[in-house]
């Protein structure tokens, strides 16, 4: 079987900062790709370049509101003029408000769907010249399960996790053609702390690192082998 090798390549992760995107510099890191590590904090950054590179890999940090497109392109310049290409983009910055529709805040609204929607559709648009010059690149967006079964009490996020959902999709088929792939991961309950809800030592929950080997284990499928659309579930322990 053909595996693609990731030695050298190239990836910019968004949400580098904490939870899966900071899981998956880290493993990329280690896997020798050199990773342009991007955040909205630039402290956060720092801990996870120093991280990479203290480990032996190769980092840089960006920060980048994702919400604004031109900051979006911005931490597209940075990375191709520091590495002259960019392979992988992983889409990765999220956050969760969550609560009922009558009560909730119209700038938190903005906020979950700038960022994980509007996010992913600038970062995406910004790279995109990149990757159909190299008639080749690989796109992963992170999308939840919860963009696929509407929830009470996270309409907000649920509407930006189906967004999620149906642009990539839509992505995927427009961009194929040029060698780019686009692969969303929907995950379940995940143990990063994320959306308020406190980390859980021992929980029964998938960890971010689970999320992240997903990630470099779609990178190296075989390159003219396209998976599309990832779920992942935690095995619940049994009720005793």
């Amino acid at each position: 079987m053909i595996f693609n090798k990731l030695e050298n390549k190239i990836a910019i992760v968004t949400g580098a900062g904490s939870g899966i995107g900071k899981a998956a510099s880290l493993l990329l890191g280690a896997e020798g790709v050199k990773v342009a590590a991007a955040a909205r904090t630039e402290a956060d950054i720092e801990k996870t370049i120093r991280e990479i590179n203290s480990a032996g890999g190769e980092a840089v940090g960006i920060k980048v509101d994702v919400r604004k497109f031109e900051s979006a392109e911005n931490m597209i310049r940075i990375a191709r003029e520091r590495y002259g290409r960019i392979d992988f983009l992983v889409n990765c910055a999220g956050v969760g408000r969550f609560g009922n529709v009558t009560d909730f805040d119209i700038k938190e609204w903005e906020d979950v769907i700038g960022t994980n929607l509007t996010g992913v559709f600038n970062c995406c648009k910004a790279v995109l010249p990149v990757m159909i010059e190299q008639q080749d690149g690989y796109i992963i967006n992170i999308a939840s399960l919860a963009g696929k079964t509407g929830l009470a009490g996270r309409s907000a996020y649920c509407a930006s996790k189906f967004g999620v959902v149906g642009f990539s999709e839509s992505l995927m088929l427009e961009v194929r053609s040029y060698g780019i792939k686009v692969s969303t991961i929907s995950p379940g309950s995940v143990n990063t702390g994320f959306g308020r809800t406190p980390y859980e030592k021992d929980s029964w929950k998938l960890e971010a690192e689970d999320v992240a080997d997903l990630i470099v284990n779609l990178l190296k499928t075989n390159p003219k082998c396209l998976i599309s659309d990832m779920e992942m579930r935690a095995l619940k322990p049994e009720k005793k």
